[in-house]
């Protein structure tokens, strides 16, 4: 879902869990999270205020969750969720987090 208000896009999004590594939803959350960044940079410049929020269902990084090797090798951390949510920020978004946490 998506709305400009007084000027800032607001996008907000929900990313499949994925349940597990060898699931078919493992496969459309990354083909999803693929499909949205296409969606993203052909139809927003990201010099232009937006806001994309919501629940991606990633830790971006292993900050993100309480025992990194715990989680090693399982669902939200794996590199190629991982590596879709950097081409987000490479792209030019922002992790607001991150902005006020380091």
């Amino acid at each position: 879902m998506a709305a400009t208000v007084d000027g800032i896009r607001i996008v907000s999004i929900y990313v499949v869990n994925g349940r597990s590594l060898h699931d078919p939803a493992y496969h459309t959350k990354l083909e999803w999270l693929d499909a949205f960044t296409i969606w993203l940079k052909s139809t927003h410049d990201p010099g232009m205020p937006l806001i994309v929020a919501g629940d991606f269902n990633v830790a971006p990084d292993d900050r993100d969750v309480h025992d990194p090797a715990a989680w090693a090798g399982k669902i939200h951390v794996s590199e190629a969720e991982r590596a879709r949510v950097r081409a987000l920020l490479d792209w030019g978004l922002v992790d607001l987090l991150r902005v006020h946490a380091d």
